[in-house]
């Protein structure tokens, strides 16, 4: 049986923003909260709504999610950079809705949940304990053991070398990220994360990039 569809003037459509910061603060991790959305959302367990600048509202379907994603904002501080690696010049701020076809976050218009669906989703959902949320951080180097990485710090460098080009010269393709990326850990007496992490963390710094103004 097909569920009935929510009104789309009601008051229990609830901002995305605020709920994706009420479930930070339920289980204290933004990297889960950003990946527990995109699987809801992708499958329409948790069903959302646009508003638009002239008032009008739009039922979105999980199609749109194909388009649509939850990831983080990045702060950046566009000062000259001395060294790569400076915490305080990058680094993530909060969860916003990103459109892959813009290249950019989505603005001038506003995206809501169904908060009973979102409360039928997480209620009872404690936060992971410590031991877990240690574990998601950890990635397997090339040689199997595990070491624990700084994801920001290394979205910041991949960002870094993506935009450090010659006057003339082609974009930089991700795999040439990828490979500078792995001789900046190497350098800097880091351990290498594993090929399929250091794509994923390029990937992210190129989705990013269109999006500066320098």
């Amino acid at each position: 049986m097909s569920r009935r569809k929510p009104p789309l003037e009601d008051s229990r459509w609830w901002l995305i923003g605020e709920a994706l910061e009420h479930r930070i603060q339920q289980i204290d991790s933004p990297e889960l909260t950003e990946l527990d959305f995109n699987r809801v959302l992708k499958a329409d367990r948790l069903r959302t709504m646009r508003r638009r600048p002239d008032g009008s509202y739009e039922r979105l379907t999980a199609s749109a999610w194909d388009d649509l994603y939850i990831d983080s904002l990045i702060i950046v501080d566009t000062k000259p950079f001395e060294k790569p690696f400076g915490r305080s010049r990058m680094r993530p701020g909060r969860l916003v809705v990103w459109s892959r076809q813009l290249g950019g976050q989505v603005q001038n218009q506003w995206i809501y949940v169904w908060r009973p669906d979102y409360e039928k989703i997480f209620s009872g959902v404690t936060a992971p304990s410590a031991e877990l949320r240690a574990q998601s951080s950890e990635v397997p180097e090339n040689g199997g053991r595990k070491q624990v990485h700084d994801r920001a710090d290394l979205q910041s460098v991949a960002l870094w070398l993506a935009l450090q080009r010659k006057q003339g010269a082609p974009e930089k393709r991700q795999v040439d990220i990828v490979g500078e990326l792995r001789e900046w850990c190497k350098r800097n007496r880091r351990k290498v994360p594993g090929d399929s992490y250091l794509n994923d963390v390029v990937a992210a710094a190129l989705r990013i990039k269109p999006t500066l103004k320098l």
